[in-house]
């Protein structure tokens, strides 16, 4: 299972940096809506390795973060959960609280996949933030990383 999740984590943070590319390439035409999206999908990405860790988390799920960040913070993420699948026995229970104060327990296994299935949530609304922009979507199908 972990050699599935690091195939996971690898495609998202290869998928995140297709699309970071992207904007960066075609900035003059971005919306703020797409920079909003790609920043929610990395902040959310960040709180949850928080969560995993039990670290306190002050950070907000919609900050915007600045275009030319977010390939540095992309990177940073992928190592960070690289370390976690390591480190971390995928059945564990993680007791945590959400946003609202809520609190929640799941599994290690459970947050791992949940970051990569809202990555991929998120991006298929990025792209078609990008068609309404006039910029070309970027292919992020699970198939063709692989191939």
């Amino acid at each position: 299972m972990k050699i599935f999740i690091k195939n996971l984590t690898e495609y998202t943070f290869y998928t995140n940096k297709k699309m970071i590319d992207c904007m960066i390439a075609n900035n003059e035409k971005l919306s703020e809506r797409a920079i909003e999206l790609m920043s929610h999908t990395l902040r959310a990405h960040e709180i949850w390795l928080n969560r995993l860790r039990k670290n306190d988390i002050s950070l907000k799920v919609w900050e915007n973060i600045s275009l030319n960040r977010l390939s540095e913070l992309n990177k940073d993420l992928y190592e960070q959960t690289i370390e976690i699948i390591n480190d971390k026995e995928f059945d564990a229970n993680i007791a945590y609280k959400n946003s609202k104060g809520e609190e929640f327990v799941n599994k290690v296994i459970d947050i791992l996949f949940h970051i990569n299935n809202h990555s991929n949530y998120h991006r298929g609304q990025l792209n078609t933030e990008f068609k309404k922009s006039g910029i070309e979507p970027v292919l992020t199908d699970y198939i063709f990383y692989k191939r």
